[in-house]
């Protein structure tokens, strides 16, 4: 992503305002935040936009009008350990009759957006 941007190309980073910061523990959970807040300060400096939007889980990658990807794989803690394996998928679409299925899916973003 940082590569990206040094090209000019405009990354965005869309999560869920609560990701990975929910525990019991008011502590702990007061921690999480803490680190998700400064993950998002972390990626800004690095010219990287983040967003935070209520209630999404889908993984989804928009590469301008003409690439979508979309799933519910956690790509980066999913487990690897066999007995803990989950069937998740990721489908990929490629082609220029996509534009209509983008912006829906960025005004829904936009419409959950904090």
């Amino acid at each position: 992503m940082i590569a990206a941007c040094s090209r000019g190309i405009n990354v965005t980073i869309v999560t869920d305002r609560s990701y990975n910061t929910e525990h019991n523990d008011f502590e702990k959970r007061k921690e999480k935040q803490q680190n998700l807040k400064a993950a998002l300060e972390k990626l800004n400096a690095l010219g990287i936009a983040t967003k935070l939007v209520n209630r999404v889980h889908s993984k989804i990658v928009i590469g301008d009008d003409g690439l979508l990807c979309v799933g519910s794989f956690n790509w980066f803690s999913a487990t690897r350990e066999a007995r803990y394996e989950r069937y998740d998928t990721s489908m990929v679409y490629c082609g220029d009759n996509l534009k209509g299925e983008i912006e829906a899916i960025y005004n829904s973003l936009e419409r959950r957006q904090v």
